[in-house]
Formats: C-alpha cells, structure tokens, sequence
C-alpha cells in the first residue's frame, strides 16, 4: 500500500501534502486518467514558501492574463476569487455562501459580460428580492461578485471591471432597543439559565456585541492591568472594530477559566434561543434583543457623562 501523506492547504484540484517523516512539501493532484495520486516535490520544508510556490504555479497555469470580459467565464473569476482570497478572510464562511447564490443562478456558460450587463443584473435582484428581502441584504451578495470582479480586474487578469449597481438602503434602527433599569432587573433576576446570565453580565461590562462577549476567553482577559482585549489574539479586525476596553471591578469575581460564557463546559453557539425564551418569560417585546445590553450601556454611559 502506498504511503499516507500528510495535507493541508488546497488551490482547485490541487493541494500540498508531504509523506509521514519527510520534511518536503509536494504539489499534489489525482490524475483521473490514471486513476492514481500524483506529486511533484516543491522543494522546500518551509509550509509559507510551499503555498506561495504552489500559488505562484496555480495563477500561471489557470488564471487567464487580460481577458476580455466577454471571453471569460464567470464561474472562473469567483472560483480563482474564494481560492486566492476569499477563503482567507474573516468573513470567509459569508463570502463562500454569498459567491454560491452567484453561481446557483448564472449557468455554468455565463461569460462575465454576460453576467454583469445591466438587463441581467436587474434579473439577478429581482431573483434576490424573493419577497420582498431588504436591500442591505441583496447589496451584500452583490458585492461580494463585484469583489471578485474587481480583484480580477486589480490582478490583470480581465481588461476591464463593469460596473454592478447597488441598491439605496436608507437609515435603520439600531439592532436592540435599550432597557430600562426596571426591565434590567427583571430579565437578570428571573432567568434561570446560567449561561444567560454569564452573558448578561459579560454584555453589560465590556459593552461589547454579542458576537464579542460569546468569543470572549480567559486569555483575552489582563487582571493585572485591568483590560479586556476584545479582538482575540490572530483574528483579523474588521469593520465591526473589537476595541479593549476597562475590566470593571464587579466582573473578576466572575472570570473563569476558558470562554466566560458557556453551557456544560463548552463554548455557546448562539444565545437566541434562550434569550428569546427568558424574553418571553418577562412579556418584553421583540426589540429586546442580545443588542440591547449594548445599547443599554450606551445611554447609560451618556446620561452618566462619558464621551463617545
């Protein structure tokens, strides 16, 4: 039987992999015609050096050099997009599903010009719009082909980026209205479920979002200086900036080892459903959501003087 090989980073139908004690990386495929696994050695034991190599390679044998648009497929540019540096990103997971919505509905045939001339756009949103969605959510599909249209324009690999409309999204409310202390109180004392409460308190004294306080870990916490980096350490910052902020005092008696919020020892995966049922539980309406600490703490900081 042949060796096992140990892999790791993939581009298409390509991926690195090296064999059980062997340092070199190699560049591997399976040959259909064959019907066997193939490899060629990169010559390096260094695992960056091996991806940009493989890289290097990939880009000049698949991605076509200063296309026309009406010569390139569609389905090309997404795909190189996601591989190249889709994938790569923070919101990698949202990319992945928004270039899929792109990909369900162009056939497989569809030319970028094709794709991007104003009629089919228009055909494209009316699909996204399936009763009536918000624009926010069409123009963050949209966007993410228009990004990988652009980048294969930026990377010389189509001579020209069409432009892609978006649509006009006017003002919305904040997410989560504010509570009042009344409502703080009630929701706080009656919920029975501790995982809610750790989120309640760890909500209202780093004022963070909810996303923030359910990643937020022991080793993001600095008791001897009294911080709280909400960014954790290796996660890329984003619009939705994760600033570090004060520990407060009535906090460290509730640090605890590993993630602060949790339920049966692990991490949560969402608090909706049980903020939805202690929501219930105190006749609150549907603006009381997981936001609403956040907001919460936000006028209570103004009232009390504090700069924004």
């Amino acid at each position: 039987m042949p060796n096992k090989t140990e892999t790791t980073y993939r581009l298409g139908d390509y991926w690195l992999a090296k064999r059980p004690g062997k340092e070199v990386w190699n560049r591997v495929w399976y040959d259909k015609c064959s019907k066997s696994t193939r490899r060629i050695s990169l010559g390096t034991a260094d695992f960056e050096e091996a991806k940009q190599k493989l890289t290097d390679w990939f880009i000049q044998e698949y991605q076509p050099v200063e296309q026309d648009i009406g010569e390139i497929l569609l389905c090309d540019v997404l795909r190189i997009y996601y591989e190249e540096h889709g994938q790569f990103t923070a919101s990698h997971e949202a990319a992945r599903l928004n270039l899929q919505i792109w990909l369900s509905f162009f056939k497989p045939e569809t030319t970028v010009e094709d794709a991007t001339r104003p009629t089919e756009i228009d055909r494209f949103i009316r699909h996204l719009d399936n009763g009536n969605r918000p624009n926010a959510y069409i123009n963050r599909i949209l966007t993410s082909g228009k990004a990988a249209i652009n980048r294969a324009w930026k990377q010389g690999m189509i001579k020209t980026a069409p432009h892609i409309k978006k649509l006009p999204v006017g003002a919305t409310e904040p997410q989560g209205r504010p509570m009042s202390l009344e409502e703080l109180r009630l929701f706080y004392h009656t919920c029975k479920s501790p995982h809610l409460k750790q989120f309640i308190l760890w909500g209202l004294g780093t004022a963070a979002r909810p996303q923030a306080v359910q990643d937020l870990h022991q080793s993001q916490i600095d008791v001897e200086r009294g911080l709280i980096e909400l960014n954790p350490p290796g996660r890329a910052q984003t619009k939705k900036y994760r600033p570090t902020v004060k520990l407060p005092s009535s906090l460290r008696p509730f640090i605890r080892d590993g993630f602060q919020v949790q339920f049966r020892g692990k991490p949560i995966a969402e608090i909706k459903s049980s903020w939805r049922t202690q929501r219930a539980n105190c006749g609150f309406d549907a603006k009381v959501n997981p936001y609403s600490l956040r907001h919460t703490m936000a006028r209570h900081l103004r009232a009390s003087g504090v700069a924004a």
